[in-house]
């Protein structure tokens, strides 16, 4: 966020602002200008996050080069909203400057909630910790629960904190199958906006699977669920994907030991944040919640959605959610897929038969690993374009 010229002492502005002379703001970037801590803090700030160019460049260098004590001394006393926002995000590699932000309590929520992506350990729990923050901005949860850094204990305990206060959360990606994971029951907050794509609460196997399922089990050891978040965050290349997808990698095996031990919590959190490699595994998973949770992953795409919509080893309730996804099944790769798919609903493939092309028509017509509604209603749409071709023919 860039620094406004208005709140910097005027003496500072006659010195940074529009109309001073260049070389004076020159001297001011490269630290070069007699000033006092704080007034230096703010110049350099004000030219770092307004100037694009060199100057802006020699501003950042001099206020990386500040010492330590002199920014904690300088920080500590702001109150201005701004100053705060462009203190944390530039110095958010360094531990200590962000502890002293992070508990200073008139750093703005949104900065706060953008290094809730960023940091782990300590700073993650002070985050965490601070309730009224929490209650008070919404869009922190869903920063430290996407965060592959924050441990299972702490995620659990703000989204409790969360939903104890009535927080509006149903925008988070993958809020339901969240809120089953955590409470072992569907969400039943007044205002809760049904999903396209969802399982429907009243699925008889979903309240068999809640009834059925302890969702308090242990599952791993928070410290070996970190070290599968923090490699799964990474995007695997499709080729990896692909041979994890048919599990005849030996990657595949040593992740799915590994992930089939964890508890109903850990694996939503690990479909929601992991990578292609995770999302194939846990595609299959047979509880639906888990399955469900993988296609709201923020990261899914539409070649995975394609080839979990054609695998006959997706579950019925994954191939209706698709069905269900009008941006999805707006993609031709993804309705051809589920025409293939026995699992598809015949409402969904009679509507879209009559989008394939004509070679894909008649590869259809001649499968034998596609439905047999689908094959017949391929053949007689063949046929109707022929008799529809000689007719014209004939005139």
């Amino acid at each position: 966020m860039a620094i406004p010229l208005n709140i910097l002492p005027q003496e500072v502005q006659a010195r940074v602002g529009p109309s001073a002379p260049l070389a004076m703001r020159s001297m001011v970037a490269k630290a070069l200008m007699p000033m006092g801590p704080e007034e230096l803090f703010l110049a350099l700030g004000y030219l770092a996050s307004n100037d694009p160019g060199e100057l802006g460049r020699d501003a950042g260098r001099s206020l990386q080069g500040m010492p330590k004590a002199v920014l904690q001394g300088v920080l500590r006393q702001r109150r201005d909203p701004d100053v705060l926002d462009f203190a944390i995000r530039t110095y958010s590699n360094d531990e200590e400057l962000v502890e002293l932000l992070l508990l200073n309590p008139h750093s703005p929520d949104t900065a706060i909630e953008w290094i809730a992506r960023r940091v782990s350990g300590r700073l993650l729990t002070i985050i965490a910790t601070n309730q009224e923050r929490i209650v008070r901005h919404a869009p922190l949860v869903e920063a430290i629960y996407y965060n592959p850094e924050a441990p299972m204990i702490v995620v659990q305990r703000v989204f409790e904190t969360a939903v104890r206060h009535g927080l509006a959360l149903h925008h988070l990606p993958g809020y339901r199958e969240i809120y089953i994971s955590i409470f072992d029951r569907e969400p039943t907050e007044e205002g809760a906006e049904k999903v396209e794509g969802e399982v429907a609460v009243d699925s008889e196997e979903l309240q068999q699977q809640l009834e059925s399922t302890s969702y308090t089990e242990e599952g791993v050891e928070d410290d070996d669920f970190m070290q599968i978040l923090r490699a799964a965050a990474t995007e695997e290349d499709d080729a990896v994907v692909e041979s994890v997808a048919e599990e005849d990698d030996a990657i595949a095996r040593s992740l799915y030991q590994r992930v089939r031990k964890m508890n109903i919590a850990q694996k939503v959190r690990l479909a929601l944040i992991g990578n292609g490699m995770a999302r194939a595994l846990l595609i299959r998973d047979p509880k639906i919640v888990v399955a469900m949770a993988v296609l709201k992953s923020p990261k899914i795409t539409d070649k995975e959605v394609a080839t979990y919509a054609k695998s006959k080893a997706t579950s019925d309730h994954v191939v209706q959610a698709i069905c269900r996804n009008r941006e999805w099944t707006r993609n031709y790769r993804i309705q051809l897929s589920l025409l293939e798919n026995p699992k598809t609903p015949p409402m969904f493939t009679n509507r879209w038969i009559r989008n394939v092309t004509q070679n894909d028509l008649k590869r259809l017509a001649r499968s034998r690993d596609v439905p047999g509604h689908v094959v017949r209603m391929a053949k007689n749409i063949l046929r109707q374009k022929e008799q529809a071709m000689m007719n014209r023919g004939k005139k």
